[in-house]
């Protein structure tokens, strides 16, 4: 039966919505929520030159990995230079590996329409990767819906003579592109001795820029969004193994203000953390006490058992660089693009490699440790969590094996931070920022604290609607969901009709199913919009609530 109220006069009800409460709804929009980054239905990408194929050996395995989110997923995989091309069609939660034909390596500097286009109908992830017998390059794709047109690049030092290079990749459009590399750079066959370049990109077109020496900031600014990818061809430091080191750059649009690099290996392995600006006079706050002001960058050692908390007062990018050694033992360098805080996700996919020691790091609040699962199971018991110092959060470092091809960490009710890192010793390693489907889980639940208004507009924004609980089922993940919260109250997609009187579902569903806890829904004047009440001792029952209180609340992703 729907609970109704048909004897409440229209300018009674008229004058409810904004009379129980004088509380605001909050201008902030999108904050403290993340999106899903590395997930998107088109992206471009291209592969760097390997140091061994630009001596002419042909011996590399380029590929991708594809994973669906949603069920009937289409997609085409292109490669303008070679003609290739492929379809696939993946069930939710399927992967699928293509292999491309070595000649889709950028080769010296020879084919600027080398672009792999990879274009579906519904959401995926994207890692691509270059593979032989001495090593192993990932990288997570960036979709063309978050790239950029301002970037900074950054190239490793290194202990030899080989390029340092980043390749801008456009997209179906043309494109005015300006490059300041500050040292001399080849591009395309062209000699810029003052590392000035501008270019007129066609639709598709890639730019390949090196230089014998190291990339200092060197920027990056298009008139129309770009992929970026970034490396050299030969990286070393002290004993550490010469190999290819590629990584796609996140855009400026993907700074943040706060970030948690977590040590690898626990600690026993040799670093670094690169902090770039795009303001001056950028304080950056650092929990070993020490405050720094910068203009460009900031380079700081990290060879150390605990974690790094960064904060910034305007945005900044931070890059872990891990040089190569471990306990005496030396392998490939890695790059780690290190997630922004407002960028944690609460469902991460990520793959092993066979034979390597492959690890996770994990980020979470430290309240929230209990609440990660790995493959919907418990951590392992012999996982410790370490608090990171002056901070809310602790991390771990993962043994993962290599039984399967990949694993899903989830949290119940909380967003964490997830890398995904493997090493050979005296071989190769591998390191990347987790993917992240978060928005493309049938349920996700916001802490953020929005009005009932707020929270259905915040919803729609990322193309999902607050949760209509129209069935028992649908009830039980909505409590499996919220796990552990303990607010007094979480919106869902449930109000009262100004002109009816009666309850209705945002989906237009009908209300045959309820679970209203006991004496609601109580107040026709001043409560007219639904929560869910997380106690599980009441089997979480509904209540009716003032549509202006702040609370958090649960997406549905149809």
């Amino acid at each position: 039966m729907v609970p109704q109220y048909n004897n409440i006069s229209k300018q009674q009800k008229r004058r409810t919505d904004s009379s129980c409460s004088d509380i605001e709804e909050s201008a902030t929009f999108l904050q403290g929520f993340s999106t899903p980054y590395s997930a998107g239905q088109e992206f471009t990408t291209t592969f760097m030159t390997n140091r061994l194929n630009s001596l002419g050996y042909q011996n590399d395995t380029l590929g991708l990995i594809i994973s669906a989110f949603q069920p009937n997923t289409s997609v085409s995989v292109k490669v303008l230079s070679t003609g290739f091309k492929t379809e696939l069609f993946l069930q939710k939660e399927e992967k699928a590996s293509v292999q491309l034909q070595p000649s889709s390596e950028k080769l010296g500097t020879q084919t600027p329409f080398s672009t792999v286009i990879i274009r579906s109908n519904k959401a995926i992830s994207v890692l691509s990767y270059t593979n032989n017998s001495r090593f192993i390059e990932t990288s997570v794709l960036y979709p063309v819906q978050n790239q950029g047109n301002k970037y900074y690049v950054f190239t490793q030092s290194s202990q030899n003579d080989l390029f340092s290079e980043f390749v801008i990749v456009n997209t179906n459009q043309t494109n005015e592109v300006s490059v300041s590399t500050n040292v001399p750079a080849t591009t395309n066959g062209s000699v810029h001795g003052d590392g000035d370049i501008k270019v007129v990109l066609s639709a598709y077109e890639s730019l390949h820029i090196q230089s014998d020496e190291t990339f200092n900031r060197a920027q990056v600014t298009t008139q129309k969004p770009v992929a970026l990818l970034y490396g050299r061809r030969c990286t070393t430091f002290q004993l550490a193994k010469c190999q290819q080191s590629f990584e796609q750059l996140p855009s400026i649009t993907a700074w943040g203000k706060d970030f948690i690099v977590p040590p690898v290996l626990d600690g026993d392995g040799f670093g670094y953390v690169h902090v770039v600006t795009d303001e001056q006079q950028n304080t950056v706050y650092i929990n070993d006490g020490s405050n720094k002001i910068i203009d460009n960058d900031l380079k700081l050692d990290f060879n150390t058992f605990s974690a790094l908390s960064i904060r910034a007062k305007y945005k900044v990018m931070v890059m872990f660089v891990c040089t190569g050694l471990h306990s005496g033992q030396s392998f490939k360098p890695f790059n780690l693009n290190i997630i922004p805080v407002h960028l944690f996700a609460s469902s991460y996919l990520v793959y092993k490699v066979p034979h390597y020691n492959n690890r996770l790091l994990l980020v979470a609040e430290s309240s929230q440790t209990d609440g990660v699962l790995l493959d919907d199971n418990a951590l392992p018991l012999s996982v410790v969590w370490k608090k990171v110092a002056d901070s809310n959060y602790s991390w771990a470092d993962v043994p993962l094996g290599s039984e399967s091809e990949h694993s899903v960490i989830r949290h119940k009710s909380a967003r964490i931070g997830v890398y995904s890192y493997g090493i050979l010793p005296e071989h190769g390693s591998y390191g990347y920022p987790a993917m992240n489907f978060e928005a493309y889980s049938e349920l996700i639940l916001v802490r953020e604290k929005k009005t009932w208004m707020g929270a259905h507009k915040h919803c729609q924004s990322m193309q999902a609607e607050l949760v209509s609980i129209t069935s028992l089922s649908m009830q039980q993940k909505v409590v499996d969901l919220l796990g552990n919260v303990t607010e007094q109250g979480v919106w869902i997609g449930m109000r009262i009709s100004l002109m009816s009187g009666e309850w209705y579902w945002l989906s237009n569903e009908p209300m045959e199913y309820s679970n209203w806890g006991e004496g609601e829904p109580s107040n026709p004047f001043e409560e007219l919009c639904g929560t869910i009440v997380p106690k599980s001792q009441q089997n979480f029952p509904w209540n009716d609530e003032c549509c202006y209180t702040n609370m958090p609340f649960i997406c549905h992703k149809m």
